[in-house]
């Protein structure tokens, strides 16, 4: 069975344009805006900058986990509260782990000569979904990831590649640099 770009595409689309895609969106843009807020303020509290950094990304990841669940849901017209509170404290905790971990996984295979790190990226892009929707450990989500990816890595990384292309754009259509963002989304 193969990946149908084109309906991933649609159905991202269809998402994102409805009510529950454009909050979650507005929602990125207002912690994107209190980021660059924050490190303005940098220079002249450090430590108190340091803890509401903290504060924040702790909250961003909540709402992270919180969209996850929401688009692995039939949900496009409500922001259900429990989907960003009910047993939210393991997925927290393996997300931030779960994180960390991935982002090492794909430094160090970058550092291989690229092609390891963008092939660990496609294989365990979907650790998150486990960890968020499934409450599962990210060690089970790097696994389900690795599964559900095999024979369709070429078909992601196209659609990766699409992705790119379509944000590279729409940066340059809005003139904002919108990297926050996608940091904030992929952690």
């Amino acid at each position: 069975m193969s990946v149908n770009i084109t309906g991933v595409i649609s159905e991202g689309l269809r998402r994102t344009v409805s009510r529950n895609g454009l909050m979650l969106i507005g929602i990125l843009i207002v912690f994107a805006l209190f980021n660059s807020l924050i490190s303005i303020g940098a220079r002249q509290t450090p430590i108190l900058v340091a803890l509401v950094s903290l504060v924040f990304g702790l909250v961003n990841i909540i709402v992270s986990i919180g969209a996850i669940r929401l688009f692995v849901s039939d949900e496009t017209e409500e922001l259900p509260r429990e989907y960003f509170s009910d047993d939210i404290g393991w997925p927290l905790l393996n997300y931030i782990v779960g994180a960390i971990v991935f982002l090492i996984a794909v430094f160090i295979g970058t550092l291989l000569f690229v092609i390891p790190g963008i092939f660990l990226l496609v294989a365990l892009t979907f650790w998150s979904v486990y960890v968020a929707a499934e409450n599962e450990s990210f060690i089970t989500g790097f696994q389900k990831s690795w599964e559900l990816t095999s024979g369709h890595r070429f078909n992601l990384f196209g659609l990766g590649i699409i992705v790119v292309i379509l944000w590279g754009s729409l940066e340059a259509f809005l003139g904002l640099s919108l990297d926050s963002l996608v940091v904030s989304w992929v952690l």
